[in-house]
């Protein structure tokens, strides 16, 4: 969900910038998912706005770490409510699926959108205009 709300804030908020500023601007939400969805929310299709925001209020309340790891038995030791009401419930994984795959297939179909077939002119001034790769410093 966050990687999909990423997608939509860059497309929607910051869409005038690029390269290293586009980068800092998208690295500086992290992973607050509650930033994320205040900035997107408006731009996802009203259908899926409602299940969208109750999913990030509740991604919220969970660690940020079970968003990348399985290693989740402390915090089932520690928080069995929140655990079961949430990762520890397939209804709840099976529902947060569904919302994700809704906001990534709809970013994916506002951003093929752009495609479009380049004349060779287009191409030469494209492939030779410098890149940002934040990781060639």
């Amino acid at each position: 969900m966050e990687s999909a709300l990423k997608a939509v804030v860059t497309y929607y908020c910051h869409s005038d910038k690029q390269g290293e500023k586009l980068v800092n601007k998208v690295e500086n939400y992290r992973h607050h998912i509650e930033k994320l969805i205040r900035k997107a929310l408006e731009y996802i299709p009203e259908e899926h706005r409602e299940k969208t925001e109750v999913l990030c209020k509740e991604l919220h309340e969970l660690p940020v770490g079970l968003r990348y790891r399985l290693d989740v038995m402390d915090f089932k030791r520690n928080n069995e409510k929140l655990y079961s009401k949430t990762v520890g419930s397939d209804n709840w994984m099976n529902s947060t699926s569904e919302t994700i795959k809704s906001i990534a297939d709809f970013i994916g179909k506002e951003l093929n959108k752009e495609s479009r077939v380049l004349s060779g002119e287009e191409l030469k001034k494209e492939y030779f205009e410098p890149k940002y790769d934040k990781y060639s410093k």
